[in-house]
């Protein structure tokens, strides 16, 4: 058995598709990248995205051949807690791999990965349920739970969340210990060093490539490049705004949005976002919203 936790965002469906693609052992329909670069074009063996399936899919016998995506951390069960569970005998007879980001502006990016991956072109309310969990997080500044689905608007959510994330991802760079049968490889290696990454993650799962990863690893990370510009803008959005130098963009999606403004806020200013639904797309607009953080140490 092989379990592939991950961060939704961080591959986990990638890695899947090419131990089932490009080894001896298993067998797939060939399938290119989607237009958003995710690779969510073929069925999953086991995707475990709460944790009904998670306790659902550990509690029964599995074929030992299975490989299995499980998303961390799920509501009331950390990695920790997973692992834990399915320790003893299924454990140490799996390979497991862990997919992590080891970096904070990693994290954030990741942010950018699940929004175009999973919540973009949904509604409102859809993206808003894929951010946040109405069920533990307190909205009670900003607007009530009730009235948050469908009527939050863009200023809101993006004031919440630029305060909420943070704490969020720092959750994704703790890296439990681990034992023989545990891979832990960085989201980051993946993305820039995709063909040895596999190759390291395939010789680990003691599988045997026989096909040729170069075509594939091209188209793939060919259709994460937009994303990885789009982080790189938002970056010099805020350097061009704190220093009050002219610098123009296409309007943002509400979680690039949400990244600027908790960047300005660790450079110590707060964006005035009170009705603010149209965010600015030029620097010099959006300095003369800026008003200092007292808070800032």
């Amino acid at each position: 058995m092989i379990n592939i936790f991950f961060i939704a965002g961080t591959f986990g469906s990638t890695v899947e598709y090419v131990l089932r693609s490009h080894t001896k052992e298993y067998t797939i329909e060939p399938s290119d990248p989607l237009p958003d670069g995710s690779m969510h074009g073929f069925i999953h063996q086991a995707h475990l995205q709460n944790t009904q399936l998670f306790f659902d899919y550990f509690n029964n016998q599995q074929p030992c051949n299975n490989i299995a995506t499980i998303l961390y951390p799920q509501k009331d069960l950390d990695l920790v807690a997973m692992i834990d569970y399915i320790g003893g005998k299924k454990f140490t007879q799996s390979k497991n791999i862990l997919i992590y980001c080891d970096d904070f502006d990693f994290a954030e990016q990741n942010l950018l990965f699940q929004y175009h991956k999973i919540a973009f072109g949904h509604p409102e309310d859809q993206y808003f349920k894929i951010f946040a969990d109405l069920d533990t997080v307190d909205f009670t500044k900003w607007f009530t739970a009730e009235s948050a689905l469908p009527g939050i608007q863009s200023w809101q959510f993006r004031e919440w969340f630029s305060l909420f994330y943070p704490e969020m991802i720092n959750t994704w760079l703790h890296v439990p210990k681990k034992n023989d049968n545990f891979l832990t490889i960085s989201s980051k290696e993946i993305l820039f060093n995709t063909q040895s990454a596999l190759e390291k993650i395939i010789n680990f799962c003691n599988l045997t490539l026989d096909k040729d990863l170069v075509p594939f690893v091209a188209k793939w990370q060919s259709g994460q490049q937009y994303i990885l510009q789009e982080y790189k803008t938002v970056c010099k959005i805020v350097q061009a705004t704190v220093n009050k130098k002219y610098y123009s963009w296409s309007a943002l999606n509400i979680i690039a949005e949400t990244i600027v403004q908790q960047k300005l806020r660790q450079q110590g200013f707060e964006i005035k976002c009170d009705g603010l639904n149209e965010f600015p797309t030029n620097s010099l607009d959006l300095h003369a919203l800026l008003e200092p953080n007292w808070r800032t140490e």
